[in-house]
């Protein structure tokens, strides 16, 4: 019954089915939060915390696919061990979303030279946690 109600605001102006709660809303900008710390900074293990069972990882325009959190840290582990990051920060959140999402560019050092990467994060509802279900770095 209460979904119903839900669908008929949503149709009459009210509330949209598609947009996340304001409490969920908080949970998601927090990871976000963490997120744009750790990448500024290299700091997988705070991004560790934050990643579903089974994430979509790509990487430089190479498609992982679906990998494990486990899989997930190496992969990050191995990308940080040859760049080191001068900055990021998430340039676009969008938190309204069933999926809440966040993108922005990472500047980093490889080998002494500069370069960057767009980085693109991407949150599900597991349980009554956000967690990481997307991350694509290119």
């Amino acid at each position: 019954m209460g979904t119903l109600i839900v669908a008929l605001l949503a149709l009459l102006g009210g509330l949209p089915v598609h947009q996340a709660s304001p409490q969920a809303r908080e949970g998601a900008s927090a990871v976000f939060r963490d997120v744009e710390r750790a990448l500024a900074s290299a700091a997988v293990s705070e991004i560790e915390a934050h990643l579903g069972d089974q994430v979509t990882v790509s990487i430089e325009r190479t498609d992982l696919g679906y990998v494990s959190a486990n899989q997930a840290t190496s992969i990050l582990n191995s990308y940080f061990a040859l760049r080191k990051p001068t900055s990021f920060t998430f340039s676009r959140t969008d938190d309204r979303q069933a999926n809440p999402f966040a993108t922005g560019r990472l500047y980093f050092v490889k080998q002494g030279t500069r370069g960057s990467a767009q980085v693109y994060v991407c949150l599900a509802r597991r349980d009554s946690i956000w967690v990481i279900s997307q991350l694509n770095l290119y």
